[in-house]
C-alpha cells in the first residue's frame, strides 16, 4: 500500500482537505452518473474503479490543507487524475444547500477561482465567465469576461470567427486544409479515440458472432475517414490513442466481406440492418454518414445502415438507457491520462454503466 499527500490550493474554505474528502466520498457512493458532466464523455466505470479504491482503502484530511490518500498499489498517472473534475474539492455548505440541483446550472454553484460562471441554465447554448471580485489573486487576472457560444455547425462558427464575433473556433475539414499556414492556426493534440460500440444486449446477433463486427470494422477506411473529418484527425490503428502504443495496421475490404458474410451465415441472416445514433453537430453527422457509406458500399444489398442525428444530451440518455443499436461515435477515453492501461480498462467487465453489455474479464 502506498500513501500520497496532497496540498490544498489557496486558503478558501471550499478548498480545504475536508472538502476534498467530501467530494470523493460522495462520488464513490454514486451507482450511476450523468456522463455529460464528465470531460470528453469518459466512461464512468474507469473513474469509479479509482473511487472505490479510495473509498475502501481510505482518504483522510490531516489539518485544513493536507489530504492523505492511501492506494493499494502505485498509479503512475495518479497526479493527472487530480486534474479530473470528479476529484475537485466541493463547498460542503453549497452541496448540502442545493443537493440534486448542485452543478446543474450557474446559479447552483459557488466559485473560488478567477472567474464566476454566469447565465448557464443547463440547456442553453451561451454563457459567460465573469471576473471574480473575491478571488485572492484578482489583481493578476487581466480578462474581465469570457463569452461562450455553442455552434453546432463548424462552418457557421468559422464565419462568425471571420466576422470578428468569435475569438476562437474549431475548424471543419475544408477550412482546416485552407488555413494550415495561417497565423492563428493551432493544433492541440488530445488522447482521444472514437469508435463504434454495438448494443450486444439488445441485438444478440452482434454478440453471438465476432465476424459481423469484425467485418464492419475492416470495411471502414480509417485514413479516408480522418481526411473527411479534417486535417487534424488521424486514422486509428489501435484502441489506445496515437503515441501511446505502436502497431502496424491495415484495412482489408476482401477480408471484411468474408467475415461479414460468414457472420450472416452463422446467424442465419441474408441481410443485416441497424441504426447509427449520432449527435446533431456537423462533425458527428459527417462521421456517421461516412461510416454508413463505407458499410453499404462494402456489403451492398447485404446491409442497410440508417443514421439518426439527435441532440447530444438526448443521445447520451438513450445510450445510458440501452436504447440504441450503435452510437457513432461511442464515448472516447479521457484526454488527461496518457496511459494505455487506463484506456483499455473501459473494455473490462464489470462495467458500471452497462453500456453495450460487453463481457470481457481481461485487459
Amino acid at each position: 500500500m502506498t500513501s500520497t499527500l496532497l496540498a490544498a490550493c489557496g486558503a478558501s474554505s471550499s478548498k480545504t482537505a475536508a472538502n476534498q474528502k467530501l467530494n470523493w466520498m460522495e462520488e464513490a457512493e454514486l451507482s450511476t452518473i450523468d456522463v455529460s458532466k464528465i470531460m470528453d464523455d469518459v466512461s464512468f466505470n474507469q473513474v469509479n474503479q479509482v473511487m472505490e479504491g479510495l473509498y475502501t482503502l481510505g482518504i483522510k484530511a490531516v489539518g485544513k490543507y493536507k489530504l492523505v490518500v492511501s492506494l493499494e498499489r502505485k498509479i503512475p498517472y495518479f497526479k493527472l487524475l487530480m486534474a479530473f473534475p470528479l476529484f475537485f474539492p466541493q463547498n460542503e455548505q453549497a452541496v448540502k444547500k442545493y443537493r440534486s440541483k448542485y452543478g446543474t446550472a450557474s446559479k447552483y454553484m459557488v466559485y473560488n477561482g478567477p472567474f464566476v460562471h454566469k447565465g448557464w441554465t443547463g440547456s442553453n447554448l451561451s454563457w459567460k465567465l465573469v471576473k471574480n471580485k473575491y478571488y485572492w489573486d484578482k489583481k493578476d487576472v487581466k480578462l474581465t469576461q469570457i463569452n461562450y457560444s455553442v455552434q453546432k455547425s463548424l462552418s457557421t462558427a468559422y464565419n462568425l470567427y471571420q466576422a470578428g464575433k468569435l475569438d476562437e473556433t474549431i475548424l471543419d475539414a475544408q477550412a482546416s486544409k485552407q488555413l494550415t499556414k495561417s497565423k492563428g492556426y493551432t493544433i492541440r493534440k488530445v488522447a482521444n479515440t472514437q469508435y463504434l460500440q454495438f448494443n450486444l444486449k439488445k441485438y444478440s446477433k452482434f454478440k453471438s458472432t465476432n465476424n459481423l463486427r469484425r467485418g464492419i470494422s475492416m470495411a471502414i477506411n480509417r485514413s479516408s475517414l480522418s481526411k473527411t473529418l479534417g486535417a487534424t484527425y488521424k486514422a486509428a490503428t489501435t484502441f489506445t490513442s496515437s503515441g501511446l502504443t505502436t502497431v502496424n495496421g491495415e484495412d482489408f475490404i476482401k477480408l471484411a466481406k468474408q467475415y461479414f458474410e460468414k457472420g450472416l451465415k452463422e446467424e442465419g441472416l441474408s441481410k443485416l440492418s441497424f441504426t447509427l445514433l449520432a449527435s446533431d453537430d456537423d462533425t458527428s453527422k459527417k462521421l456517421a454518414e461516412f461510416v454508413q457509406s463505407q458499410l453499404e458500399t462494402a456489403f451492398g444489398d447485404k446491409t442497410t445502415v440508417k443514421v439518426q442525428s439527435i441532440p447530444s444530451k438526448t443521445k447520451l440518455n438513450r445510450v445510458l438507457a440501452g436504447n440504441f443499436d450503435a452510437p457513432c461515435p461511442a464515448g472516447s477515453p479521457t484526454t488527461l491520462i496518457r496511459s494505455p492501461s487506463w484506456t483499455v480498462k473501459r473494455l473490462v467487465t464489470p462495467t458500471t454503466t452497462g453500456v453495450g453489455a460487453t463481457r470481457n474479464t481481461t485487459s
